[in-house]
C-alpha cells in the first residue's frame, strides 16, 4: 500500500459520500417507500450533506499554492479528512444497524456498505503514510522554502509570520513618523507605537503597543476598524499579508502592498486591483465584499485566526482577523 496525495484522497472521500447517500435512498425506497420515513432515519441525511459541504470546502483549495502560505497544508488537510471518514463510517455503521434491526436482519450477510468502509478505511492508512512521509521530511514542507510560481508574491517574513515564526525588527516610532491618529491613541491609552520591519524585503508597519506583553506583532491587541466595513483585523494580519517589496518606503502612492491570502489559496493569482491591493483598507473592502458571504475553507480560518461573528476556529484563542455577517 502506498501513500496518497490529498487531492486524490479528498476526491475519493467525496465519490464515497455520494455512494452513501446513494444506497441510503435505496434502502429507504425499496424498505419504507411509500410510507413516512422515521426520524431516526431522516437525519442521517442532513449529517451527511454537511460532511459533503466541508468536502466541497476542502476541494476549493489549491494545494500547489497553498503550500507556499502553509507549512505542509496536506498534513493538515488530512486531519480535516479523518474526521470526516469517522463520521461516514459511524453514519454506515448507525444507518445499517437500523436496517437490519427492523427491516432486513439479512443485510449482515450480504452488507451494502461493506466496499464503502473498507476503502474509507484504506484511505486513513495510506493518509497517515503520507503524514510520516512529510514528518520526516519536515524541512522539504516549509512554505517560506518553496519556490514562488510569479514574480508578485507574499514575502517570505510574512509567510514565517503566518507559519507563528516571527523574524521582524522591532524599533520605536519616532514623534515626528506619527500621525495625528497615533497621537490620539497615546493620550487616551498610553504606551508607544513600535515598527515591524521584516528582515526579508523593506516592509515595515507600525502598531500600537500598551503593554510590554503585546510588543510581539503576534500577540499584540492593536486593532484597526474601517468606518462601515463589517471587520476588525490585528496589525499581524497585515504583516502577514504584505508582498515582497524590496523598496518598500519609496512605492509610489497606489502601489500594491498587499495580497488576499484567501484568494490566492483557492488558486487565484497575484493580481493588481482583483487579489492585490495598496492599503489595509483595500484589503478589507475585498474580503468582505468577496468572502464574507462564501466564506474561506475552515482550513484557512483556522490557519489565519478569523473569527466569525465572535466564533474562533477551533483551537484558535484569537482572532487576527474578525468577519460580521450579520
Amino acid at each position: 500500500m502506498q501513500p496518497i496525495s490529498i487531492t486524490e484522497a479528498i476526491d475519493d472521500v467525496a465519490e464515497y459520500t455520494t455512494q452513501i447517500l446513494r444506497r441510503n435512498r435505496v434502502l429507504i425506497d425499496y424498505y419504507i417507500y411509500p410510507h413516512p420515513t422515521p426520524t431516526e432515519i431522516d437525519a442521517y441525511e442532513p449529517r451527511l450533506r454537511e460532511l459533503e459541504m466541508r468536502i466541497r470546502n476542502l476541494k476549493k483549495l489549491n494545494f500547489s499554492q497553498l503550500r507556499q502560505l502553509i507549512d505542509d497544508p496536506d498534513s493538515l488537510a488530512a486531519d480535516h479528512l479523518f474526521q470526516i471518514i469517522q463520521q461516514l463510517q459511524n453514519a454506515i455503521f448507525g444507518f445499517r444497524r437500523i436496517f437490519e434491526e427492523h427491516y432486513d436482519p439479512s443485510l449482515s450477510q450480504r452488507p451494502p456498505y461493506a466496499h464503502i468502509y473498507e476503502r474509507l478505511g484504506d484511505i486513513e492508512i495510506r493518509l497517515n503514510m503520507m503524514r510520516g512521509d512529510h514528518q520526516r521530511e519536515r524541512n522539504l514542507h516549509k512554505a517560506e522554502n518553496q519556490r514562488p510560481t510569479s514574480s508578485t508574491r507574499f514575502c517570505r517574513g510574512a509567510i514565517q509570520l503566518i507559519n507563528y515564526s516571527d523574524t521582524g525588527k522591532l524599533e520605536q516610532v519616532e514623534n515626528r513618523d506619527l500621525f495625528e491618529v497615533n497621537k490620539e491613541v497615546l493620550r487616551h491609552h498610553g504606551g508607544c507605537f513600535l515598527w515591524w520591519s521584516c528582515t526579508s524585503c523593506d516592509f515595515r508597519l507600525r502598531y500600537h503597543v500598551s503593554e510590554s506583553k503585546y510588543s510581539s506583532i503576534l500577540n499584540n491587541d492593536d486593532i484597526r476598524e474601517h468606518g462601515d466595513i463589517p471587520m476588525e483585523y490585528r496589525s499581524a494580519f497585515m504583516a502577514k499579508s504584505h508582498l515582497f517589496n524590496p523598496q518598500f518606503d519609496d512605492l509610489p502612492k497606489g502601489a500594491p502592498k498587499y495580497g488576499c491570502v484567501f484568494c490566492y489559496a483557492q488558486g487565484w493569482a497575484l493580481e493588481r486591483g482583483s487579489t492585490v491591493f495598496a492599503t489595509g483598507k483595500d484589503l478589507a473592502t475585498h474580503i468582505c465584499s468577496s468572502h464574507k458571504r462564501t466564506l474561506p475553507p475552515p482550513l484557512m480560518l483556522s490557519a489565519l485566526n478569523v473569527a466569525v461573528n465572535d466564533r474562533l476556529p477551533e483551537n484558535c484563542r484569537r482572532f487576527d482577523v474578525k468577519l460580521h455577517t450579520r
